[in-house]
């Protein structure tokens, strides 16, 4: 059996997490993704912050899963190896999902909160896996793929905004985790006394791990909420 490294090599500041459970709070235990390797102990504790956060701000939760990949067909932005890119994401879909919110004159928060991991390839090209925290009583579901006016076509015209490329050609790169180009969610509710919590938790945490991502570059390998 290999020895369990406690620190990253990377970067000694993360701890290595090995336990097929986190346990954030005593009474809490969450199952947790570490079959690619070991996760990064403050990662978790952050993702277990923005849960909690926004279950506190609006009881029901609609958590959206997927993965944003460049484009194939064309060269790497000059600022492909920082945060800039996935940060225009964040921002651009913030102002879409407050913009519908305000034109269906909804009396819900608008907060959008995120987690999202920057990892690499073999090929040295970025990518990231998303986790995105909506008000549940706002948003039930995600929608389908051929329909412009819902959650789906809104991340893909984000991300199209950040990556200054049309909508029809970033809704291509927009992925999701279940079958054929399926929905991955996760609906939050006080009322089942949050049924879905371990399963989101465990799929969320996949975005913990230490492994694909790229330490001292001196831009995060995850970003997150900061309340």
């Amino acid at each position: 059996m290999s020895q369990q490294r406690k620190r990253s090599t990377d970067n000694t500041n993360h701890i290595h997490y090995y336990q097929p459970t986190y346990e954030p709070e005593q009474g809490i235990s969450l199952p947790v993704s570490n079959g690619k390797g070991p996760l990064v102990k403050s990662y978790l504790d952050t993702t277990y912050r923005v849960f909690k956060n926004a279950m506190q701000d609006h009881g029901r939760v609609l958590v959206i899963r997927c993965e944003l990949y460049l484009p194939r067909n064309r060269p790497l932005p000059d600022n492909v190896h920082t945060n800039e890119i996935i940060r225009k994401f964040v921002a651009s879909f913030k102002s879409k999902v407050k913009a519908d919110m305000y034109r269906k004159n909804s009396p819900h928060k608008p907060a959008v909160r995120y987690v999202i991991a920057r990892e690499y390839s073999r090929y040295n090209r970025p990518h990231y896996h998303v986790a995105l925290f909506l008000n549940g009583h706002a948003y039930y579901t995600l929608g389908t793929f051929d329909y412009r006016n819902n959650l789906f076509w809104r991340i893909a015209e984000a991300w199209g905004s950040a990556l200054e490329i049309s909508t029809e050609e970033a809704k291509a790169r927009v992925y999701y985790n279940w079958g054929n180009r399926g929905v991955s969610f996760y609906r939050l509710n006080p009322e089942d006394d949050y049924m879905n919590l371990p399963a989101a938790f465990k799929h969320t945490s996949y975005l913990c791990k230490a492994a694909t991502k790229r330490f001292g570059s001196g831009h995060r390998g995850l970003l997150a909420s900061q309340n």
